[in-house]
């Protein structure tokens, strides 16, 4: 009876939808540290056409939760595993540190690839290149376009903060051959555009008797923040000057992407591809202070209030029963991962590499038909300086705590709380930030280490309860004992000290 069960159980998890004909076609679409409020159909004057077609059409996922940082989320998306497990509970890694994403885990282009699609990944990797086999190229992209080191890159040189250029092809050549193509002739050229163009080919190019998986991680609107003159001046010349350069410049950044998104999904259309395609587009985390408005959360990029951890995020195809409304179920980007692996019908039984735990769950039902998904709890942030070890004392990571429960939020740190907003004020009057766009909140808000928040009667994050309900704060602290368990600890990390990029430019450096 047990075996019979175990049965049924693979059978509902990973038997495709039968409300679909054929396995679809999936293009994901992450973008970089852009604000919550910073598109159009959320009231922003920044010009995003496309995106809010793309929603008005689409499902907006109003609650669905990323993490603080760039390298964590990523981790996730790839792996359907919170931080915790995949080890990058403790941040970004530095760019000469022996450090990626563990060559056990199964990455989402591998687990499609191995299901019969073709997997391609343009853009900002971060996930680990200090040997081969961390390279995109060998986790499952056919191919593979972009960077993969810093976070930071110039848009325009595609040199990192230390000055080491970094933009490849990567791809296996007919003998099986790893190919990394260092592309020295992109100088100059902007990286949104090369990411689009590179999107545009691979969907020209598309081989129809395979599902086309393509993973396109724009580096816009990361820092530093840049765009052509030209483009300047079409995106930002309704704007008032009550708005900066760096602001304008960012409006800018943002509605090339607009642009991108737009131009792959008229190519899909033109090429008969959209009618079986599944379109995703998701922030990586909350918008830079100062730079970005996240109103109406609290805080920004960085931090586990809801401005850093809540994404704006849409979901968009002909394949979904219910179009043009807002979902406003818990997503976490872990969902991701389990969703494709049921559309893709994967058994993870059936291949030799272990399925690790997953953390995220199937919401295929719920993307599709509005379905109440059956979900209380999402972990929002854990980290703590004692599963660190050897860690210096200045990359020693905080210790924090976060988790969402039902209505409620609950933040456990030794750290203080960002204490900033959005000005209500501003945003109107600029419909998308200006100079005093963040404004400080002067008084005591937080007590203690513990912090609650009910977030339906509070999204701001404004007033701290947890006097007021002992219980919650309870039931909620005995979950931090039990992931604290479940944290994959860290060991003194290695760094790269001398001949680590030969010619300036970023390359692996261990090769055993």
């Amino acid at each position: 009876m047990q075996s019979l069960s175990i049965l049924l159980l693979l059978f509902v998890v990973f038997h495709p939808s039968s409300a679909l004909p054929q396995k679809p076609n999936i293009v994901f679409v992450l973008v970089d540290d852009w604000g919550y409020q910073d598109v159009g159909y959320r009231g922003s004057n920044i010009l995003t056409p496309n995106i809010d077609s793309l929603a008005r059409t689409g499902v907006i996922l109003d609650y669905h939760y990323v993490t603080p940082l760039c390298a964590p989320t990523r981790a996730s998306l790839m792996t359907g595993r919170y931080p915790i497990r995949t080890g990058y509970w403790r941040g970004n890694p530095s760019i000469r540190e022996e450090w990626g994403l563990g060559l056990n885990e199964t990455t989402m282009p591998e687990m499609l690839a191995r299901n019969g699609y073709s997997s391609h990944c343009v853009g900002k990797w971060h996930l680990g290149f200090f040997k081969p086999d961390l390279l995109p190229g060998n986790r499952g992209c056919e191919t593979y376009y972009g960077f993969v080191g810093s976070p930071t890159q110039d848009h325009f040189n595609h040199t990192n903060e230390r000055g080491y250029f970094d933009f490849r092809l990567q791809y296996h050549n007919k003998d099986g051959s790893f190919i990394d193509n260092i592309l020295y002739d992109a100088k100059g050229k902007y990286s949104c555009d090369l990411y689009t163009e590179r999107s545009l080919d691979i969907i020209k190019s598309h081989n129809r008797s395979k599902p086309l998986f393509m993973y396109l991680a724009y580096s816009n609107v990361h820092a530093p923040i840049q765009v052509e003159k030209a483009d300047f001046v079409k995106f930002t010349g309704h704007m008032g000057p009550e708005l900066g350069l760096e602001r304008k410049s960012l409006a800018a950044m943002v509605s090339k992407v607009d642009e991108g998104i737009g131009k792959i999904v008229d190519q899909l259309k033109k090429d008969g591809l959209y009618d079986t395609t599944l379109l995703i587009v998701s922030t990586d985390n909350g918008g830079v202070l100062l730079r970005s408005t996240n109103f109406p959360l609290r805080s920004g990029k960085r931090h586990v209030l809801e401005g850093g951890v809540r994404s704006w995020a849409l979901v968009n195809s002909p394949l979904l029963q219910r179009h043009g409304y807002t979902n406003t179920n818990l997503f976490h980007v872990v969902d991701w991962y389990p969703t494709f692996q049921h559309l893709a019908g994967d058994n993870p039984e059936a291949h030799h590499k272990k399925q690790l735990q997953i953390d995220g769950i199937n919401i295929w039902e719920t993307l599709n038909s509005n379905k109440h998904l059956s979900r209380d709890e999402i972990l929002l942030s854990f980290s703590h300086p004692k599963y660190c070890h050897g860690c210096t004392s200045n990359a020693s990571p905080d210790d924090v705590f976060a988790l969402r429960w039902k209505k409620w939020k609950l933040i456990d740190t030794a750290a203080s709380l960002h204490r900033r907003w959005g000005s209500e004020n501003c945003v109107k009057k600029s419909k998308g930030g200006c100079g005093e766009n963040i404004l400080p909140y002067h008084g005591r808000l937080d007590t203690g280490r513990i912090t609650l928040f009910d977030l339906e009667s509070d999204p701001r994050e404004t007033k701290n309860v947890h006097d007021l309900y002992p219980d919650v704060v309870e039931t909620m602290m005995l979950r931090r004992s039990f992931y604290s368990q479940q944290t994959k600890p860290i060991f003194k990390i290695k760094s790269c000290r001398e001949n680590c990029f030969v010619n300036n430019t970023v390359q692996p450096w261990r090769w055993t």
